[in-house]
This record gives structure tokens, C-alpha cells and sequence, in this order.
């Protein structure tokens, strides 16, 4: 992981996660609860960190259901803010101009 990666899921985890969520058993955290807290902060946050934050938490709770602590991802059908719904596409390279014959 770089270090820009890092930082995102370290403020991620720190600034939102913990702060909403940490206090409750893995378990015990709903498909509801993941939607309310992401209506939150998408009134809070730009739709590009809300997708970091998201993105952050559905890599949290996959490891879980892999290692077996929960049965299944509340993270599926969670609704983000319309502009996080896909990721960027990159722009596209610009060619060189060649000069008219003249």
C-alpha cells in the first residue's frame, strides 16, 4: 500500500469508522446502520472521500467475512451520493499536434 493509500485509510479509520461504528461488535452492525452513516457524511464530506471512506469499509468488513467473524458484508446496496457511484475514468492522453502541410 502507498503512502497516499495509507493516509486515506488511516483518516478513514481514525476521523470516521472508529468514531461511528467502533464501539459496536462487528456482528452486530446492520446494512441500516452503514447506509445512515454514510447519508451523514456524504451532508459532511465531498463524494470522493465519502467513496475513500466507504471504500476503506468494505475492505474492513470482506477480511471479516473471509476470516470468518461475520457471515456476509453489510456493506452491499449501500446508496452513495451520485458522483461516488463509479470512479473516475482518467483523462484522456492528448496526442502531440502535427502542423498542417502547408
Amino acid at each position: 500500500m502507498g503512502e497516499a493509500a495509507e493516509r486515506i485509510t488511516d483518516n478513514a479509520l481514525r476521523l470516521h469508522l472508529v468514531p461511528a461504528l467502533g464501539s459496536r461488535a462487528m456482528a452486530a452492525i446492520r446494512r441500516n446502520d452503514i447506509q445512515v452513516l454514510f447519508k451523514s457524511l456524504s451532508e459532511q464530506l465531498g463524494p470522493g472521500s465519502v467513496r475513500n471512506v466507504y471504500d476503506v469499509l468494505v475492505r474492513l468488513m470482506t477480511a471479516a467475512v473471509e476470516d470468518k467473524v461475520i457471515a456476509s458484508s453489510p456493506c452491499r446496496r449501500i446508496t452513495l451520493p451520485p458522483n461516488c457511484r463509479t470512479r473516475r475514468s482518467p483523462r484522456p492522453r492528448l496526442r502531440r499536434s502535427r502542423p498542417w502541410p502547408v
